[in-house]
């Protein structure tokens, strides 16, 4: 099907279904869908063979190594920060705001990594690529670091929540968050401040997540590219020419380069697995009705999901636990 067959069935389904306003948006998402097909077609038609693909890198190391993608037991990620390309960066240990969930897990409860020093780092990183990158737009520093204080606190008490106790994790700015605007990236929801908690934000904090911040993403989550967003277009920490993928972009991009150690963003049809694809990472759409989506502004109420991205299996595992409500800290530490 062409995207002009699908832009015209899909705008004639609207007004079947009355509702016309949804034109605009079906019309914005078919030239973003265009866009990207150009773009790929470009790509395609300017690729080398492989042996001269192979000749022109070799010897030169890749901008995301091999490796990335590799599980708990396997060598530990690596992500791209500004610091990568710092003096003595080489050989040295990987910042702690870049490590897995798994990984910081034991260092925090143990004390060998305060949440505070960790949550600092994050925002660091979001201080130091925010005009470049865009994956935010609200930040929570003092809230967030008034919450690793007391994470900190109890750990040095010997309270302990589980796995995500003092781990920075943002938020999709679809999701409520006491206190903090909610705005789907769009101009319309202006002045809109969340009075309660989302059920998925209110399992974060009790499992002891401090919450660094609300992420951007496509408008309403209508996109797959975070392109179309009132607060700036999210661009791929890689090739800040190109899109991270959508419409949960914002998250995946916190992830890849440290802002938030881990994330939770939404799916209705690949807005969570798409940009974890396209920035290295672990995306999860669970089931129908798994994870409640209460308190989360709506695409479609039949087919929205909450859900995890990580940096590998095993974070996206813990997070999805907790997002169902499960008590993760008796079943730590995991197998």
């Amino acid at each position: 099907m062409t995207i002009e067959h699908w832009l015209e069935a899909a705008c004639a389904d609207a007004e079947r279904r009355g509702v016309p306003e949804l034109t605009p948006l079906l019309e914005t998402l078919a030239k973003a869908t265009e866009a990207l097909r150009a773009d790929h077609a470009e790509f395609g038609a300017g690729a080398q063979d492989p042996e001269s693909r192979r000749q022109e890198t070799e010897g030169v190391e890749p901008a995301w190594p091999a490796g990335l993608l590799a599980g708990p037991d396997g060598p530990t990620p690596r992500r791209l920060s500004p610091q990568d390309n710092s003096p003595g960066t080489a050989g040295s240990q990987t910042p702690s705001h870049l490590l897995t969930i798994t990984e910081l897990a034991p260092k925090i409860a143990s004390g060998e990594v305060s949440s505070v020093a960790l949550t600092e780092a994050c925002l660091a990183e979001i201080q130091a690529r925010s005009d470049e990158l865009r994956a935010f737009i609200t930040v929570c520093a003092d809230e967030a670091i008034a919450h690793a204080r007391t994470a900190d606190e109890e750990t040095r008490q010997g309270v302990n929540r589980g796995p995500l106790h003092g781990i920075p994790i943002s938020l999709k700015d679809l999701i409520d968050q006491r206190g903090t605007p909610t705005t789907a990236a769009s101009r319309v929801r202006d002045g809109h401040v969340a009075a309660d908690d989302a059920p998925v934000t209110a399992r974060l904090r009790a499992a002891g997540a401090v919450l660094v911040g609300k992420t951007n993403l496509h408008e309403f989550a209508f996109g797959t590219t975070s392109e179309d967003s009132a607060y700036g277009a999210v661009r791929h920490p890689l090739d800040p020419s190109r899109s991270p993928g959508g419409s949960s972009g914002g998250s995946a991009v916190a992830v890849a380069t440290g802002m938030s150690v881990a994330s939770v963003g939404t799916d209705t049809g690949g807005s969570i697995r798409i940009p974890s694809a396209a920035c290295g990472l672990v995306g999860l759409k669970p089931a129908w009705n798994e994870i409640p989506t209460d308190g989360v502004v709506p695409l479609s109420w039949a087919l929205d999901h909450v859900g995890p991205l990580a940096r590998s299996v095993r974070d996206a595992w813990i997070l999805y636990l907790v997002l169902r409500g499960e008590a993760v800290a008796a079943r730590w530490p995991m197998p």
